[in-house]
């Protein structure tokens, strides 16, 4: 694939950069498989949207106690947890649009 890319596209990829007019191969191979695809047509054109996913860190703190039983050995216990626990929130980083399957744009995050 990325040999056949025009020299201009080749260092966009190398790069990790977008530029219009890239085809489909030159974007999975600068930024990746996109985490979902829509398709849909504009103006009597196909349109196609890649998006692309990162996570962000999500701190919430937490307290937990309870009672239990011994499992089988007669003895009553209670316990207790506290702390933070980090859970990873998906979100769209970056949507790219291609038209007649060349980009014609493309959104990111900061």
């Amino acid at each position: 694939m990325y040999g056949a890319l025009p020299t201009d596209q080749r260092q966009a990829v190398e790069q990790g950069r977008l530029v219009e007019g890239m085809e489909r191969d030159a974007v999975y191979l600068a930024w990746g498989r996109p985490a979902g695809v829509k398709e849909g047509s504009s103006g009597g054109r196909q349109v196609e949207k890649w998006r692309y996913v990162n996570y962000r860190p999500m701190v919430t703190n937490h307290f937990n106690m309870g009672y239990g039983y011994g499992y089988g050995r007669g003895c009553d216990y209670g316990y207790y947890d506290f702390g933070p626990t980090v859970d990873y929130i998906p979100y769209t980083a970056a949507v790219v649009e291609f038209r007649d399957g060349k980009v014609t744009g493309w959104e990111q995050e900061r």
